[in-house]
């Protein structure tokens, strides 16, 4: 959940590349790669934004799984305190031409409650 200000450290290279067709959406991508004082999944990752710039995916190859080809969705955004979140996240795998296989889910994430405290 804290991608978008992960992206605005010290350090964090970002740039917008060639937009993505899914689902009858075109999605604005930006390709970002963490130094190693920011702990990741990999160093190089690529966000997915619709059109009301909410996140829909995030691609990366995670090192401890061997780098395989994942695409990480999410879904059903949701307003908690203010602050707009994803409710469901969803993680496949995807080819090598981005498509991901929405058949099998890797990992499934449903989320109830966000607490938002200075704590």
């Amino acid at each position: 959940m804290n991608e978008p200000f992960l992206i605005t450290y010290p350090g964090v290279e970002a740039k917008e590349i060639d937009p993505w067709q899914e689902e009858g959406a075109t999605w604005r991508r930006l390709a970002v790669t963490f130094p190693p004082s920011i702990a990741t999944h990999n160093a190089d990752q690529v966000f997915y934004y619709d059109e009301q710039f909410m996140q829909r995916r995030r691609d990366y190859s995670p090192n401890v799984a061997g780098g395989a080809p994942i695409a990480h969705y999410t879904h059903d955004q949701k307003t908690f305190e203010g602050l707009v979140f994803p409710t469901r996240r969803r993680v496949h795998l995807h080819g090598e031409n981005g498509v991901a296989d929405q058949g099998f889910g890797l990992i499934t994430i449903d989320i109830d409650k966000v607490g938002i405290g200075s704590d």
